[in-house]
């Protein structure tokens, strides 16, 4: 499986270049994987506890919504990781992008467009400087997420059961 995450791989699957601007709400992310102790391992931010904000204390990658002097998708996510953790995409080699996805705020109706880049850095993991949106960050093997042995079912909601990742975290990097 490892292979399959390795960057020449991963190329190969990806779509090309970003997404130009369009006329409703939108946001890029930055999935950024590395080679770990472990294996392969993706970066995830914990967004901070806030009242009020529907992705309050969720796992994600970084990124979020576009603004207007963004050039593209990839600019986007770049600018917004920069802000989040005080990383620079410019030291990863962009492999290319996923598909759009929909989202939305939860709990409302509200629709987004989500351009997912995937990233590849080369080196150590990278000193990260949080803003205040993001509360910790985790960098977590590849193979740990595709073992079905840390998944669980957890209630979500009402009539919701989800499959949720269980396990310890590579490594917590907390704010400075």
């Amino acid at each position: 499986m490892q292979d399959s995450f390795a960057p020449e791989a991963l190329c190969a699957v990806l779509l090309g270049g970003s997404v130009a601007p369009h006329d409703g709400p939108s946001a890029s992310v930055a999935a950024v994987f590395r080679r770990g102790d472990l294996g392969v391992e993706a970066l995830f931010i914990e967004r901070a506890t806030k009242e009020g904000d529907p992705w309050s204390g969720q796992i994600a990658f970084p990124g979020g919504r576009h603004e207007p002097g963004d050039a593209d998708s990839a600019a986007t996510a770049a600018r917004e990781t920069l802000e989040e953790i005080g990383f620079d995409l410019a030291s990863t080699v962009l492999l290319g992008r996923l598909p759009d996805q929909e989202g939305g705020p939860r709990g409302t109706r509200q629709k987004l467009r989500v351009t997912p880049h995937l990233c590849w850095l080369d080196g150590p993991r990278p000193a990260l400087d949080f803003n205040h949106e993001v509360a910790d960050a985790l960098w977590v093997p590849v193979a740990h997420i595709a073992d079905s042995d840390r998944h669980v079912h957890i209630e979500w909601g009402v009539k919701r059961k989800l499959k949720a990742y269980q396990g310890e975290c590579l490594s917590r990097q907390q704010s400075r």
